[in-house]
């Protein structure tokens, strides 16, 4: 009887040094911030995190910046991927840190570290719709940079308030064609905002 105790009293010891090691397999988390990793500095940023679970995850999300952590209740059934957004204060030291807790418990299943990209002066183009776009490209030829612009090739569903990072928007013949309500009524307020719209058949109005 006591050898079959110990045994058992081992196994269990096993099984909780095992634990940890298949959490950190069952769940995946993959965060981005902002649009293609850029934010504005001094302002509130969205941070987006994808956790695909292949047994039942319930818990807690954690996103930390500057000091400031922010959390949200997570229940992700086995099998599965959901995706999460929160809004954060400011990534002044341009990073965050995403971690992922079950309930009732204090230390991070798995964590990720997130590094924000500032324009930092350089022009940030978004360019949406491949076909025809090099020739709207070209009316950018005259525009007195004075520095090297960076692009980003974006999807439709990427015109949200994200693009408050770009200095201009290029948009290929029908590229808005598809583009819902809400995407016409960020890409206007951001026009408002100061924002260049650039391309023959773009009308947000």
């Amino acid at each position: 009887m006591k050898r079959l105790r110990r045994s058992v009293v081992v196994s269990l010891l096993l099984l909780s040094v095992a634990s940890p090691a298949r959490a950190q397999e069952a769940v995946e988390i993959e965060a981005s911030v902002g649009l293609h990793g850029y934010v504005m500095p001094y302002t509130s940023a969205t941070v987006s995190v994808r956790i695909t679970a292949d047994v039942l995850f319930v818990g807690n999300l954690q996103v930390s910046t500057g000091g400031v952590s922010l959390f949200t209740p997570i229940e992700v059934p086995a099998g599965s991927t959901k995706v999460y957004s929160l809004d954060v204060p400011a990534i002044s030291n341009g990073r965050a840190s995403v971690r992922l807790f079950y309930s009732g418990e204090d230390k991070a299943v798995v964590s990720e570290s997130l590094t924000a990209l500032f324009p930092e002066g350089d022009p940030l183009i978004g360019l949406v719709g491949a076909d025809g776009i090099d020739g709207a490209l070209t009316r950018l030829e005259s525009v007195p940079f004075g520095r090297t612009p960076k692009t980003l090739r974006l999807q439709l569903q990427e015109l949200d308030d994200d693009i408050a990072p770009l200095s201009y928007l290029v948009v290929g013949p029908g590229g808005l064609d598809d583009a819902s309500t809400d995407h016409i009524a960020a890409v206007s307020d951001w026009v408002m905002g100061g924002g260049r719209l650039i391309g023959e058949s773009a009308d947000v109005s």
